[in-house]
């Protein structure tokens, strides 16, 4: 998992009620991800680690997904990315290709 608040420069907070914003990976923080979708009720199977695999695998995609996590890493919010290239060849970040549904999904109590 990388820190991404390090790598832009951003100081870490550092007090238990503070939130962060992380790099998740669909392998080795799988319980907490699936922990966080089985909790929220607009949650989809898109959503869920499996599919960005799958994604990768199919279609040869780099995938990333960003998360906000609260001071006891519990997930608060995620935005399951890949990373594509155009017909053009440039590089672009995507909310989920090739699924009916997109983009983040955050918990709001």
């Amino acid at each position: 998992m990388t820190d991404v608040s390090r790598r832009s420069g951003l100081a870490t907070p550092a007090t238990t009620g503070a939130l962060r914003v992380v790099t998740l990976d669909p392998v080795s923080d799988c319980a907490r991800w699936e922990a966080f979708l089985l909790s929220h009720a607009d949650a989809h199977l898109y959503h869920h680690p499996s599919w960005l695999r799958v994604l990768a695998r199919s279609f040869g995609y780099e995938v990333a997904t960003l998360a906000v996590e609260d001071g006891e890493r519990r997930v608060q919010g995620l935005l399951p990315l890949v990373l594509a290239r155009n017909r053009r060849g440039r590089i672009f970040l995507s909310s989920l290709p090739h699924t009916p549904t997109s983009g983040p999904i955050v918990r709001h109590d």
